[in-house]
């Protein structure tokens, strides 16, 4: 495990909402983690429906990778909200809640 980080290194509040500290972001995409893990095999195996939610806007999630996840997923599906980041529920919590609303009602 890593060290644990404070809130407010990790969170900025501001008006009562939360926000992803890019730092935290940056210092992971530097190497923050100490091993890399191959989860693409285990991703095959998920036997179960499975929906993949990506902000539009994310520079966390490519495109190109969401869709090789969903290439990869037996059952998987996509959806990409617009004017979302990678924090999705944050970004737009009414188009998460009806993606995985449509998601699970089927």
């Amino acid at each position: 495990m890593g060290q644990p980080v404070s809130a407010p290194q990790d969170l900025q509040i501001a008006a009562g909402e939360w926000k992803y500290d890019k730092a935290l972001r940056d210092m992971m995409r530097q190497g923050g983690r100490r091993e890399t893990i191959d989860l693409w095999e285990p991703l095959r195996r998920i036997a179960v429906p499975a929906l993949l939610v990506r902000g539009a806007d994310s520079d966390v999630l490519s495109a190109e990778v969401a869709k090789r996840m969903i290439d990869a997923l037996p059952d998987g599906r996509l959806v990409e909200i617009p004017g979302a980041g990678h924090t999705v529920p944050a970004d737009q919590p009414e188009a998460f809640a009806r993606a995985v609303r449509g998601f699970l009602e089927g």
